[in-house]
């Protein structure tokens, strides 16, 4: 249902549910998610999409995200109960975010979740928790690069001076729990133009995996 929004239909709207007020159009919302889905599985038929938790919580939100076979991404404990208590299993939730306690990482091992691991604390407790519980987890490590003239996220592990490449070769060679499955990437917001993401997916298997990936 589209509601025409004029100043007498706000002012009904705040004096019924209260201010503030957020509105959501939800099919428009739905459209934009078959939209990406749509694009991406066009050249890649295992794609999946995933729905930014932080980008707005509120649980309405994130139950359209659920019903449209949106994976959820979180980046705290917060957010995972949130997905959780939605109908998320472990599987369906990746988590990101520079910090993650123990007792959190404890969790998302147990649930099987995907983690994006920020640093080499989180990797050697990852590793120590996946062996403690018996488990092999599955895994990707966020690299930071430049692209461009964008700002220069400091987060995650540099490309440029080696050590996404030497975290690489450690997970393989000494962490048996952990599986590498991804590379994650944050190169900034509010960006318009695609020529900035096409460039990043170009550099990283190149430089990581040691392949050209085709334009």
């Amino acid at each position: 249902m589209t509601i025409q929004m004029t100043k007498e239909k706000s002012e009904e709207l705040i004096e019924k549910f209260g201010s503030p007020l957020f509105l959501l159009d939800e099919s428009l919302f739905i459209k934009r998610i078959n939209e990406v889905r749509d694009a991406f599985t066009k050249s890649y038929s295992n794609f999946k999409l995933a729905y930014s938790f932080k980008t707005n919580y509120l649980k309405r939100v994130c139950e359209l995200a659920f019903k449209e076979n949106v994976l959820a991404e979180v980046i705290s404990g917060f957010e995972y109960d949130i997905a959780k208590s939605i109908g998320y299993n472990g599987k369906q939730i990746i988590v990101n975010g520079p910090y993650k306690p123990f007792n959190e990482l404890t969790k998302y091992v147990q649930d099987s979740c995907i983690v994006n691991v920020d640093n080499k604390e989180e990797l050697v407790n990852l590793s120590k928790i996946a062996k403690g519980l018996n488990k092999t987890i599955n895994i990707g490590i966020r690299v930071n690069l430049k692209v461009g003239e964008l700002p220069w996220s400091k987060f995650g592990f540099s490309l440029e001076d080696g050590e996404s490449l030497s975290v690489v070769k450690e997970i393989i060679n000494e962490h048996n729990s952990l599986k590498l499955k991804g590379l994650h990437l944050h190169i900034g917001t509010n960006i318009q133009n695609p020529d900035y993401y096409k460039k990043a997916v170009l550099i990283l298997p190149q430089e990581i995996l040691g392949f050209q990936a085709n334009e």
